[in-house]
């Protein structure tokens, strides 16, 4: 049962979920590229020329509005995915509702049945289904990160050996 309500969220709407991941990944990358462009512009700035200055400065206005456009993206599948996956919620829990007889409804208490569509929607909606998309973004921006600091190491660390073996 508790299966079935979760793959109520992802039928017939996955289209949209994997837009919402593409987009979040993509932002990830969007994101640890700007930060990218905001060490070389700083290297550029402390020894560069201007016209090194220029052309980094031209790829990273391009970079900004790629940015824009993918957090455009991001800020419309997101929400249509999180929208359509609430309705099918909604849609089959309250067909369930509507398959107990008279006797079931009186049991469990019409306070369960207007829990389940209203505060815990709300609670999976905030907590599970929006979360999703930031998860991904999360773990892009981290493993990201990592993958960027150990390649600044290594540069760091062969620049230094190489400087050694120079003198």
């Amino acid at each position: 049962m508790k299966k079935e309500f979760i793959r109520q969220f992802y039928k017939k709407n996955k289209l949209n979920l994997i837009l919402s991941i593409i987009s979040s990944i993509l932002l990830g990358i969007l994101m640890l590229a700007i930060s990218i462009m905001l060490q070389v512009v700083i290297d550029i700035a402390s020894n560069g020329t201007i016209n090194q200055l220029y052309k980094v400065g031209l790829l990273f206005i391009g970079l900004v509005v790629v940015g824009i456009l993918v957090y455009l993206l991001n800020n419309t599948v997101i929400p249509c995915f999180v929208a359509k996956a609430i309705k099918q919620y909604k849609q089959y829990a309250f067909s369930l509702i509507v398959k107990q007889s008279n006797t079931e409804f009186k049991e469990k208490g019409q306070d369960q049945f207007v829990s389940s569509l209203t505060n815990d929607i709300v609670t999976i909606e905030n907590e599970y289904i929006a979360k999703i998309p930031s998860l991904v973004f999360n773990i892009v921006i981290f493993i990201g990160a990592l993958v960027l600091m150990f390649i600044n190491n290594y540069i760091s660390d062969s620049e230094f050996h190489f400087n050694l073996i120079k003198q």
